[in-house]
């Protein structure tokens, strides 16, 4: 519409021009004229066609710029001879001209009044197909559709969808404008320096966007190496060097001319010719230097090095409290004193080498001190080193006195009296599990509640050692997943969870339940065992590991005889003595025929009510202990049903099958006597001291030594425990 005004201005002055006396016509007579021809249909009381001419023609209104589309109106009217209508008095030739003559100045005057002004502007807002664009191109994000709910823009007259009056705003398309505005702020990823934009709105993903970009950046002078994984809270994370690594081979064969240093870092090969030319002395570096004269150097020689001195932490963990600084850190290997443990098989005798050798640096003050070498067996005391020959003999010689008195025992304990040496009575009704099972130590810190929930609560040791019950309805997890009313333990690195139900009746019970890993997304998994105890003896109904979400279910075992004060236990040990995840649902019911002990039901309503109260118990034990052994097969047989004969087959048997580990012999074990010799052995480097531990000792056993050097003034060696004679004691190691 306005370009088409601008036309009809246009033609107006033209034909102004044309007509130059029109154009002389005053605007008294040119209304005169309107008044007289027109006024009487398009007056303000009647405003035929809706027109209202007597308000153009007001004085001091005449010649307004915002009238110019009525004159425009009028003109057209009366040049086409529309108006007036043929019905009412006609314009002469002369009013004709001389009406539109000045109806065409009056335009022409507007005109050069509003020259470069466009008139009304719309408000308009970017449509949807500049908007979206408008949005990648601050992101730099090409997937984003931030209109995709959006309604259509619609088409103005001319056809467009940008044009200002069809880009309409309503309350409707606002909510939509802000919530595309939000959908486009999740993709922004903070960090210290500022923030980026990133195509995922995952904090995990932005992670590894920005790994991927490290990786990238070193990757160019870089290669893929060996790649260790761990698992926390069920993610996997890495903490070796899948990416990153140095192709070392290639610079030590471009350093000593047996390759090319094409592709390879300049500033990284002079760091690296600058230390193995280097003349300063360095107890690791000048073994290498040598090897780096004579060019026999290879990455063989440095990587064992590489692993000991440093190390690549948990990148998830980095920047938290107490947590690693950086993705490789590190790690001094020199120390005061250090600690050597040495797992023992217990199938054969062992030797042990205690090599101290020269760490480079000359024999100088190289006095050391094995501290306390000794035999560590969980729930008994350390057995010194230089206490086993003395223990052996005192061992053998309690096994023969054992085995001479089994018979007058058997038929003490059968009879219910005799003749049999107390000591000796006592440890065979220990072993054979008459008695009273005792139940300890029981845990007695109470879990009034979780950081999350109120309605969990149990008892608890020290390092997550816990059992826990679930009061509510619905399944929660703390970590690891509890089902409603349901009971879980947790062991501790060291101790084993133990929770034991006492029975107070003599009868013969049913026995069923199952044991499954609650946070199966991470850990190794647990050890189990379900044990009847009788006394001082201990028989494994069922027993086995955890792995994943699998239900491990056992029984139901029928009758199975006890006696008032005798226990079944369920035990959950840690595996390998990790301890991480280790929280294990646990289910246990017994029946005798006419009562029913279900461990959920008893304890999960108010779980704080028990321990020690009532049948259920709950309890710790050094882990590693989850499964005792069976009673041998005659010592069982009379167990069952005692008599002289089998007592006889009982002795026979022991006197060619009773090793020095036996429990009849535990007495000697858990007091073992006092040591009358100094604990400590004293070396040189370079030295091997050899040192043998008999097998009957070495089941479960660790051997534990700490080395330190005899004088703080100086020196430094390398001790080192091998189970195998080394060749030499050899010059530092990795």
């Amino acid at each position: 519409m306005r370009r088409v005004s601008v036309i009809l201005l246009c033609t107006s002055l033209t034909v102004a021009a044309c007509h130059g006396r029109a154009a002389d016509v005053t605007a008294d007579a040119a209304v005169k004229i309107l008044s007289t021809k027109c006024l009487g249909c398009h007056s303000t009381a009647k405003q035929e066609g809706e027109f209202d001419l007597e308000r153009l023609c007001q004085d001091g209104r005449v010649g307004s710029a915002g009238d110019a589309a009525a004159w425009e109106n009028v003109i057209e009217q009366v040049s086409l001879g529309e108006m007036p209508p043929e019905n009412a008095p006609q314009l002469s030739a002369a009013e004709r001209t001389a009406l539109t003559g000045w109806i065409r100045g009056m335009l022409g005057t507007i005109a050069r009044s509003q020259a470069g002004d466009p008139g009304a502007v719309v408000l308009r807002r970017l449509s949807n197909h500049e908007y979206t664009h408008a949005i990648r191109d601050l992101t730099g994000l090409e997937s984003l559709d931030p209109a995709r709910e959006f309604p259509v823009d619609g088409a103005a007259g001319e056809g467009f969808t940008n044009a200002g009056a069809a880009l309409v705003m309503s309350p409707a398309l606002l909510t939509k404008y802000l919530d595309a505005a939000k959908d486009v702020a999740a993709h922004a990823a903070f960090t210290p320096e500022g923030m980026r934009w990133s195509a995922s709105t995952s904090p995990q993903d932005w992670t590894n966007e920005t790994l991927a970009e490290i990786r990238a950046f070193y990757g160019r002078y870089t290669t893929t190496g060996d790649a260790t994984q761990t698992v926390g809270q069920g993610i996997p994370l890495d903490t070796g060097t899948g990416d990153g690594r140095l192709p070392l081979a290639r610079y030590l064969d471009a350093l000593q001319e047996r390759g090319s240093a094409q592709g390879l870092s300049r500033k990284y090969m002079e760091i690296l010719r600058t230390a193995l030319t280097s003349t300063k002395p360095s107890l690791l570096l000048d073994p290498l230097r040598a090897r780096f004269h004579q060019k026999k150097l290879t990455a063989a020689d440095i990587e064992p090095w590489q692993k000991v001195l440093w190390r690549f932490a948990n990148v998830g963990h980095i920047g938290k409290e107490h947590g690693p600084l950086a993705w490789q850190e590190p790690v001094t290997p020199l120390a005061a004193k250090h600690e050597m443990r040495v797992k023992l098989p217990a199938d054969r005798d062992s030797t042990l080498y205690l090599v101290t050798s020269d760490a480079g640096d000359g024999n100088a003050g190289d006095e050391v001190v094995w501290e306390n070498p000794r035999l560590v067996i969980p729930g008994r005391p350390d057995l010194p080193t230089g206490d086993l020959p003395a223990l052996v003999r005192l061992l053998e010689k309690e096994r023969a006195r054992v085995v001479a008195g089994t018979e007058r025992c058997l038929d003490a304990i059968a009879r219910g009296t005799g003749d049999a040496e107390p000591e000796l009575l006592a440890a065979w009704r220990g072993y054979l599990g008459y008695g009273t099972t005792k139940l300890e130590p029981l845990l007695t810190k109470q879990m009034l509640s979780t950081p999350d929930y109120d309605f969990v609560r149990g008892w608890q040791g020290e390092k997550a050692l816990s059992v826990i019950a679930n009061a509510s309805d619905a399944e929660v997890r703390i970590p690891g997943a509890m089902k409603p009313h349901s009971v879980a333990t947790h062991p501790s690195p060291t101790r084993a969870s133990v929770i034991a139900w006492r029975c107070e009746r003599p009868g013969n019970l049913r026995i069923r339940g199952d044991v499954s890993d609650a946070h199966p997304e991470c850990g190794n998994g647990v050890t189990w065992a379900l044990e009847v105890r009788r006394g001082h003896s201990t028989e494994v109904l069922a027993h086995g590991e955890t792995k994943g979400p699998k239900l491990h279910a056992f029984g139901p075992f029928n009758d199975v005889k006890l006696e008032a004060g005798q226990v079944v236990a369920l035990v959950i040990g840690p595996k390998d003595g990790n301890h991480g995840c280790d929280l294990t649902a646990v289910n246990l019911a017994l029946e005798d025929g006419t009562h029913t002990s279900d461990l959920a039901k008893d304890v999960s309503g108010d779980i704080l009510k028990g321990n020690p109260h009532g049948p259920w118990h709950f309890l710790s034990q050094p882990a590693g202990l989850e499964v005792a052994p069976d009673l041998p097969p005659p010592i069982a047989a009379w167990r069952k049903s005692p008599s002289p004969e089998l007592a006889a087959e009982v002795k026979r048997f022991l006197a060619q099958d009773f090793p020095l580990t036996s429990p009849l012999l535990q007495s000697v074990l858990k007091s073992p006597p006092a040591s009358s010799k100094p604990a400590d052995l004293k070396a040189a480097a370079p030295s091997v001291i050899e040192m043998k531990i008999p097998a009957a000792l070495a089941a479960g056993a660790e051997f534990v030594v700490t080395g330190r050097l005899a004088s703080e003034a100086g020196g430094s060696v390398q001790m080192q425990v091998f189970t195998r004679k080394p060749e030499a004691a050899t010059s530092l190691v990795a």
